[in-house]
Formats: structure tokens, sequence, C-alpha cells
């Protein structure tokens, strides 16, 4: 559907849940403050705008539950009491235009779970006062302008089971030793973070992982053995790295795995733990499995790779690869299926960000 909310809909004052997504409407979000018992409101993917203001809180979504605005024209800052509405457990405001810093947290909110502000232009750090969301399990900051350091609170954020910092303006960085604590994560991205140094083991006892994306960044050494521990993995991102050694045996363990990138490094042997041998075959069926198997000399032989790259070849696999992180309403913010952008990089972005 198309077209302006009509002023006399907001009459409609007793309305408790409000689902108009997916629609082409437009407005202003202010409106909405004139439906004041509201609890649960739900206008992702529309052409709504305006801006998040002190008064709208205040006056309109005091009762509020689940506040989904996400894919939006909303700009301008988030006003300080954002986090007044007790109530919350639900705040999803990402593909939108807000700018400024994420406002501090003055007290313990402890019913939120889920909180999404990526595709913004929102800058500064993670507030230390993070730490009063002490039931967050889904935190999303992908795609800002957000910056180091991460704060020292990150290691009381034990409840998580969904953390997306990736494409972000962090400076080098090795994989952040918080993780270790955070045994409840299912998926991890710190895609394009500028991360160093070498995947540490401790990732390995995350055995609570499905999804682990440490593509785009500036990691060495070898892959540990220790993620062959992550049985309940359904996708690996390790490509455009600069990774070598061999595909650690533990691998074969993977039984999961759906969707696994390994090009854009230095591997090298064979992928045998994943595709079996001649005396073995394997029971690990990827949907995606790519790694540096091309030319006549590759650098990894491979025989159930779906994408075989060669370093030479920089538009291979020179996919966005980024997941799909869409929370459905109707499922309770829980994520159904899997999916990722195939938007296709410009040819030399790879190069480009390693010589960076």
């Amino acid at each position: 559907m198309t077209g302006s909310i009509p002023q006399s809909f907001y009459q409609l004052t007793n309305l408790l849940v409000l689902g108009l997504d997916d629609n082409m409407f437009e407005g202003s979000i202010n409106d909405f403050a004139k439906l004041n018992k509201m609890q649960k409101l739900y206008l992702e993917d529309n052409l709504i705008n305006g801006q998040i203001t002190e008064g709208l809180v205040s006056s309109g979504w005091k009762n509020m539950i689940d506040l989904d605005l996400s894919v939006n024209r909303i700009d301008g800052t988030l006003p300080p009491n954002i986090w007044s509405m007790t109530s919350l457990e639900v705040i999803d405001l990402h593909g939108n235009d807000l700018v400024g810093l994420i406002p501090e947290i003055q007290s313990v909110l402890s019913k939120l779970f889920f909180l999404a502000v990526y595709d913004n232009d929102l800058n500064g750090q993670i507030p230390e006062s993070i730490k009063n969301l002490v039931n967050l399990k889904h935190f999303d900051i992908a795609a800002t302008k957000i910056s180091m350091p991460f704060p020292s609170a990150m290691e009381e954020m034990s409840n998580l089971m969904a953390l997306y910092t990736g494409i972000n303006g962090f400076g080098r960085h090795p994989v952040p030793s918080f993780l270790a604590k955070m045994t409840n994560l299912k998926e991890l991205s710190m895609k394009q973070n500028q991360l160093t140094g070498e995947i540490p083991a401790f990732l390995g006892d995350l055995t609570n992982l499905r999804v682990l994306d440490l593509d785009f960044n500036q990691l060495t050494g070898t892959i540990p053995e220790e993620l062959g521990e992550l049985t309940n993995l359904d996708t690996l991102m390790l490509n455009r790295n600069f990774l070598n050694g061999t595909i650690p045996e533990s691998f074969s363990e993977l039984l999961e795995m759906d969707v696994l990138l390994l090009d854009g490094n230095e591997i090298t042997g064979d992928a045998s733990a994943i595709c079996g041998n001649a005396n073995m075959t394997s029971d690990i069926n990827t949907t995606a499995f790519t790694a540096d198997c091309g030319s006549f000399n590759p650098e990894i032989e491979c025989t159930c790779c779906s994408v075989c790259c060669d370093d030479s070849d920089i538009s291979c696999n020179n996919l966005d690869w980024r997941i799909n992180l869409d929370g459905i309403w109707e499922y309770d913010f829980q994520r159904v299926v899997y999916a990722f952008s195939q938007e296709i990089l410009p040819a030399g972005t790879k190069m480009d960000y390693g010589n960076g």
C-alpha cells in the first residue's frame, strides 16, 4: 500500500498493537505519539520520516514493548530518554539515517533483549552503561561509524547470543578477549573490523556458535584446530585474510556446515577434511565452499569446492556476504533462516583493503 496515512487514523487511541510493515506508507513518525497506549509498533520497510524526539518517547511510547522502525527515513539523533521505556523488549532502528551517539543507559533495563542500529551514521563509542542491558541477547552495530575501543563492560555481556560489529571505522586490533566469556553466542560477525594477529584458540570454546564471520580482516597465522569443536556451525567465513597453513583435520567434525569461505588466504594442502578422500567419503554437504583452488598450480586441492579462486583473479568471490540480520516480529525476532547479500563489490576491493 502507498500514500500518506490519514490523520483520522491516529484517532484510534485504544490501539495496543499495530503492524503496517512492508508497505510504502509516508508520514511523520511524530504522528504516532497520538497512539499513546501503543505497546507493539511495527513500521519497518516504509517511507516514514522525521525524528525520534524526547516528547515522542515521553508522551506517546511510555508503554512500548516492541518498537520496529527499521528501513525508513528517520534521521536526527537518538533522544536521551530513549531508554525510559522500561517495558521495552525490542528496539530495531536499523536502515535509517540516525546520527550522533548511543545515549547513556541510566538504569537497568531487564526486559530488553533485542537492539539493532546497524546501517545508520551513529558515531562515538559504545557506552560503558551498555552493561545495564543485563538480558540483552541480540546486539547489532554493524555498518555504522561507531569507533574503538570497546567498553570494558563488554565482559559483562554474557547473555549475548548474537553480536554484530562489522564494517565500522575501527582501527587495527586483535580479536577481543571479552569474547571468551560470551559462551552463549550463536552468531558472531566481525566482518571488516581491521582485526589483526591470529585467530585465538578460545573461540573453539564457544560451542553454541552457528555463525562465525571473520571475513575481510587482516588475520594471520594458521586456523586453530580448536575451531573443529564448533560442531553446531552452519556458517564459517575466514575469507579475505592472510591465513596460512592447512585446513585443520578437526574440520571433519563440522557436519552441520553449510557455508564455508576460505578463499583469499595463503592456505595450502588439500580439503580432504571437508570433501573426504579416496578411502572415506564426507558427511559434510556444503551449499557454498570456496577456497584458492583455481589455476594450474592451485594453493589448495579441493574436490568439493563450489567456487575455486586464484590470487590473480581479484573479482573471484568478491561478494558482500553480509548476513541477513532482519528480525521477524511474527517469530518474536528469532532467526528463521540464514541468508546473505550477494552484492558484488568493486573489483580490487579486496586488494585495496589488504594493502590499507
